[in-house]
């Protein structure tokens, strides 16, 4: 397993030379005007699509057919995908803390160094868990409808969620409700397991497609 998530770095990091400059101009962009910490969560998300980058490029060059002539398991293969959402999910934290500190530097923006710890370690589980979240659904969509069909559904597959977020929200702020800092960090705290419930159920979903599929 270890060689097919080496496989998908290697690809992913040699196909994309651009990530970094692209991460760069997003923190020069959105550090002043969301602010350090909003840079964290974008960066962590766009980071974490990576993955639906391996898929392309694995279809492009047939790589499925290929690998089913080996002696791999079809679990092995799809355990490698979440290994690789992983790596990148941190990867993804790293260049956002990285490059959003160097963007607040360039503009000269002063924050409170107890209210950035804080507001980090919230971010960081948050930006965490939503990368995870969205990026296990992404692999289920590649796995059954493949890298060229599943285009349209991986964008549903963000927007929808994003959309019904917003929708509760909306609503619950319609009802009087509202979300103080200790009901946040009860709900940043169960996002880790929520995260953990997530992944099982989608990797065992995503054993199942993958065993079904005829190349």
């Amino acid at each position: 397993m270890k060689g097919l998530v080496l496989k998908d770095v290697y690809n992913v990091l040699n196909n994309g030379k651009g990530l970094l400059m692209m991460m760069l101009i997003l923190a020069l962009a959105i550090v002043p005007t969301q602010g350090f910490i909003g840079f964290i969560v974008t960066g962590t998300i766009v980071c974490s699509m990576m993955t639906t980058t391996s898929f392309a490029i694995d279809h492009n060059s047939k790589w499925e057919q290929f690998a089913i002539a080996l002696p791999i398991d079809r679990k092995d293969i799809v355990k490698g995908k979440f290994v690789t959402l992983l790596l990148f999910t941190l990867i993804g934290l790293t260049l956002s803390i990285v490059l959003g500190s160097l963007a607040t530097v360039i503009f000269q923006m002063t924050l409170s160094s107890k209210m950035v710890i804080k507001e980090m370690g919230q971010m960081i589980i948050l930006s965490a868990s939503v990368a995870l979240i969205f990026g296990t659904n992404s692999i289920l969509l590649l796995l059954k409808f493949g890298a060229e069909k599943a285009r349209m559904f991986l964008i549903l597959g963000y927007v929808i969620p994003g959309a019904l977020i917003i929708f509760m929200l909306s609503k619950l702020n319609e009802l009087g409700v509202v979300f103080t800092e200790k009901m946040l960090n009860q709900t940043l705290m169960m996002l880790p397991f929520v995260v953990i419930i997530w992944l099982t159920i989608g990797y065992s979903l995503s054993v199942v497609i993958m065993n079904k599929k005829q190349y």
